[in-house]
């Protein structure tokens, strides 16, 4: 129990011996931040054992794969944790008693081991579900809709150009548009005999 912190706010311990043998002061920056944060989780999760990836200790105290290493091998020299490696490159932390270099024991009650959970993708990083996907492809407008196939055949009775009063037409999406007035781009070659009309034809 805290004489100073107590009923004032929120705080962790971490043993006296850590500093009074002197690792506070030979130990790197990093391993000091790798041994702060393993006893506040341990605290939190009542856990003696605890699994970390690399990348959530960077997330929790700053340090790059590189500083993890060495600050865990650090640790491991002054007998303050053991560290074993597993599957997926998460490691399994076991606290040590800084006194008799034994393993902490679990709290009454407790399994004592913290279990590696991998860190929820952020909301930008979620993939799009296949039913919004599919909606935004049907939405995304495409040209030609229509196959060559749609053209219709010379004096067709439904088409009459307002224009030139040509029946000759092609589908473009929906409607029909006159071949002389406005030939069809997707036809390598124009029909023969097919030509844009006069100024006389259009009224000119």
């Amino acid at each position: 129990m805290s004489n100073v912190l107590r009923d004032q706010c929120h705080f962790f311990s971490i043993p006296a011996e850590f500093v009074e043998s002197g690792g506070l002061r030979d130990l790197s920056p990093s391993a000091v931040k790798l041994y702060v944060a393993l006893y506040f989780f341990a605290q939190k999760h009542s856990a003696v054992r605890l699994d970390f990836s690399n990348a959530q200790l960077k997330n929790h105290a700053g340090l790059d794969a590189k500083s993890v290493q060495a600050a865990r091998t650090q640790l491991r020299e002054q007998k303050l944790v053991r560290a074993e490696k597993g599957a997926l490159g998460v490691y399994s932390y076991v606290l040590l008693n800084p006194t008799t270099c034994e393993p902490l024991p679990a709290p009454p009650g407790r399994t004592g081991h913290k279990r590696y959970h991998s860190t929820p993708r952020r909301h930008s990083e979620q993939p799009v579900p296949a039913s919004e996907g599919a909606i935004a492809q049907a939405t995304t407008p495409a040209y030609p809709t229509r196959p060559l196939e749609g053209r219709s055949s010379s004096g067709d009775a439904s088409f009459r150009c307002f224009a030139c009063k040509g029946t000759d037409c092609w589908t473009r999406g929906r409607d029909q548009v006159c071949t002389r007035c406005h030939p069809d781009p997707r036809s390598p070659v124009l029909r023969g005999g097919l030509c844009s009309p006069t100024a006389t034809e259009v009224g000119f």
